[in-house]
């Protein structure tokens, strides 16, 4: 491996520059990334090939087959042959490749010939320079490069050096420094003042960039839900015994409308409550989120003429940062995220929204929502009032919001998954007598549903706050265990306990509720907002027959506020103003969902055969070499006399013994590795040891005995290798048979 590394430096090198300085031949205005990729790559297999046994050279001389007769199948199509007839030139980089991968490989053996070209290479930089031609920056990467590792190879050869003294491997070592210093040339800027140090801040900048991009890249991999560690969010939602929380950026928030103080992202929901811990276990996959933005919608509509003082549909674009989420974060009552393509692949289940697959750094989406007027009288008076939206309204905002992807609901749909709800979250919840008596007092004569709910997220405000508020005592088995101790013993808590507690006494009035987490982000006047993992926020939500889910926020410290004048208030400060009052920040309009517009492109049908003919040609190119191998080597074998067959086997079953994991350790001889290895590999598998002592040492004298022992024991060692490592076996097999 150090050799092929060694060979591959300047190989690397060198065909950097050819690209670079070869380009312009080949009809390329410049060396681009894509070019400089394809033709290292090829000099690498060219170096790679060199350093392979013959297996491994048969499949790499499969590839070019593959891709040759990609190429001429692909071309038989008119389009894709239009396509690539603009990319000819990068034809020219395989040749390029296999040059410079000869010229690499002859100055990683030559020294005197490398010093020529690193300091040729220097000097054409320096002259191109005095006469103020323009030269490409991977030409002076590569030249570069190349003069960095005559340099230190010189150093090295040169140096006096005690204990490990291998000039090829110190290189490699200190290679990935120098790399770094062609990358660093590479991705600088040219400015036109060379003494401003301009390149230099701006190569600072964007290796500082990347850096980072990579460090978040990887760290979001190993990651959960931001949100997980400090109130639960991998599948149950538990109680730890202290709220933990951090500043990382898990994401971003744009085009926040104007007068929305507070935001909630919901990003999963919970549907079953055991006295530790939230499951959600509720099958359903249907579209919670639009069925409940039109019924709201229509129940609006039934219940006054003026609807815009309820409910105005916004939209937000939101960017994953450091995040790894199966999640799509989303206010209530969304309509549609995006856009149109990627939302189609999205999945609804058991009322949240979820992608595909997991979401990392840098997804970003749009999301159509409909905010709600709710801390406004008339949405009190509303939800007092509101009940299942007819039929006509209902489908009459079906076919209106049809360009929000919610075509093809029925009313049916409506009402079987209002039948879904009932029968998973208004689940009976039974209180003890003292509780039951404080909340009968508690509510009053207050019959109305609404007006229960605003008295119970009143009551539970007035209870402390704090992160660390211990583990739940070992004697909670059931909601009815957790109330009592939350509202009669510990009465302090955080976001999970209060919404925990809230929806356990709204299931108590026979109202469907939830538990959900999500992140809860104050924008104040910005219209974007930065959203840290320490906004993870649990709140519960209560389903009312046409308004569907409505958030409330029983945690202290914690608001819910959304508010905008109604038109009839709007027309009293007209008319109070005369010439016209300047409506505040909370009174503009919602920006309206832009419209997708379709690019035309070419559709390109690739036939079946251009894929198989050349995989298949490919294929078959390997597999007759390899047979043509083994034959080579059959007929090599049978040629050999007594001696060379029975060395041959003796080199074979110390080759199985080593991957094995039994090899011979250095400077141990063939009767101290027999003592060693014969009681876990068996005397008869390491009796040949001292044979091949013998034949070493004892002038080459062998019988047909001999040989035929050394056969059975490859035959055993094969076999034992083919149980204990099937791949290691292959391996084997495949090279030696």
């Amino acid at each position: 491996m150090i050799a092929f590394l060694y060979e591959f430096l300047y190989v690397f090198a060198v065909s950097a520059g050819s690209a670079a300085a070869l380009a312009p031949v080949i009809g390329l205005e410049q060396a681009t990334g894509a070019a400089v990729v394809i033709t290292a790559a090829v000099a690498a297999g060219v170096t790679a090939f060199r350093h392979l046994p013959w297996t491994g050279r048969l499949i790499m001389t499969g590839f070019p087959i593959t891709v040759a007769s990609a190429l001429f199948m692909l071309t038989r199509n008119e389009t894709i042959r239009e396509i690539l007839s603009g990319y000819l030139a990068f034809l020219w980089l395989p040749l390029i490749g296999v040059g410079a991968a000869l010229f690499g490989e002859l100055f990683a053996h030559f020294k005197n010939l490398r010093r020529i070209a690193a300091g040729l290479g220097v000097v054409i930089l320096i002259v191109l320079t005095a006469f103020d031609v323009e030269t490409e920056k991977t030409s002076v990467a590569a030249v570069l490069l190349l003069f960095l590792l005559v340099a230190t190879d010189e150093v090295q050869r040169t140096w006096n050096k005690s204990g490990y003294t291998d000039a090829k491997a110190h290189l490699v070592c200190v290679s990935p420094f120098l790399l770094l210093v062609m990358l660093l040339v590479f991705i600088s800027p040219s400015p036109k003042d060379p003494y401003d140090w301009a390149f230099v801040r701006a190569a600072y900048r964007r290796v500082s960039q990347t850096v980072e991009e990579i460090s978040i890249r990887l760290a979001v991999r190993g990651l959960s839900d931001a949100a997980e560690a400090g109130i639960g969010f991998s599948g149950r939602g538990g109680f730890g015994g202290e709220l933990e929380g951090s500043d990382k950026e898990v994401m971003t928030v744009f085009e926040i409308p104007a007068g929305v103080s507070g935001l909630r992202l919901t990003g999963k929901t919970f549907d079953t409550f055991d006295g530790r811990e939230w499951k959600a276990l509720d099958p359903s996959r249907a579209p919670d989120g639009e069925l409940d933005a039109l019924s709201l919608l229509a129940s609006a509509e039934d219940f006054t003429d003026t609807p815009d003082d309820l409910v105005r549909k916004s939209t937000l674009r939101i960017r994953y940062l450091q995040i790894n989420t199966a999640h799509v974060f989303a206010p209530l009552k969304t309509i549609s995220a995006g856009p149109a393509s990627l939302y189609e692949q999205m999945r609804h289940g058991g009322g949240d929204l979820l992608w595909p697959s997991r979401k990392t750094f840098q997804t970003e989406y749009e999301v159509s929502w409909l905010r709600q007027n709710s801390d406004h009288p008339l949405f009190v008076d509303y939800l007092r009032s509101v009940t299942v939206p007819t039929r006509e309204s209902f489908e009459r905002y079906t076919e209106i919001c049809e360009k929000d992807h919610t075509a093809g609901y029925s009313y049916e749909d409506l009402l079987s998954h209002r039948e879904h709800i009932m029968e998973w979250y208004a689940k009976p919840v039974t209180l003890s007598d003292p509780i039951r008596t404080y909340m009968d007092s508690l509510y009053g004569e207050a019959s109305d549903p609404g007006d229960r709910m605003e008295q119970l997220e009143q009551f539970l405000r007035v209870l402390t706050y704090t992160e660390a508020p211990g583990a739940l005592p070992r004697k909670i088995h059931s909601g009815t265990d957790y109330l009592d101790y939350l509202l009669m013993e510990s009465r302090e808590g955080y976001c999970s306990h209060f919404a925990t507690a809230f929806v356990l006494l709204a299931r108590a009035e026979g109202l469907p509720a939830r538990y959900v987490q999500g992140y809860l982000i104050y924008p104040g006047e910005s219209a974007s907002a930065t959203v840290v993992s320490s906004m993870a926020h649990a709140w519960p939500e209560v389903y009312y027959d046409g308004a569907g889910w409505i958030a409330y926020e029983p945690t202290p410290g914690y608001e819910r506020t959304s508010y905008w004048r109604s038109a009839e208030e709007m027309k009293q400060i007209t008319e109070k103003a005369k010439s016209g009052y300047p409506a505040g920040r909370e009174d503009a309009e919602p920006v309206p969902l832009p419209e997708l517009e379709e690019k035309d492109s070419r559709k390109i049908s690739v036939p079946w055969y251009a894929v198989v003919i050349p995989l298949v040609s490919g294929l078959l190119f390997m597999l007759l070499l390899f047979a043509a191998g083994r034959l080579v080597m059959r007929i090599k074998t049978g040629r050999m006399d007594l001696k060379e067959r029975y060395h041959l086997l003796c080199r074979l079953n110390l080759m199985l013994l080593g991957l094995l994991g039994l090899g011979m350790e250095a400077q141990e001889t063939l009767r101290e590795y027999h003592l060693r290895i014969s009681g876990e590999a068996g005397e008869e598998n390491t009796s040949f040891l001292m044979q091949l002592e013998r034949f070493l040492y004892g002038g080459g004298r062998v019988n047909k005995e001999q040989e035929q022992e050394a056969a059975n024991t490859k035959e055993r060692l094969s076999e034992r290798l083919r149980q204990e490592h099937p791949l290691r076996y292959l391996r084997f097999r495949s090279r030696w048979g």
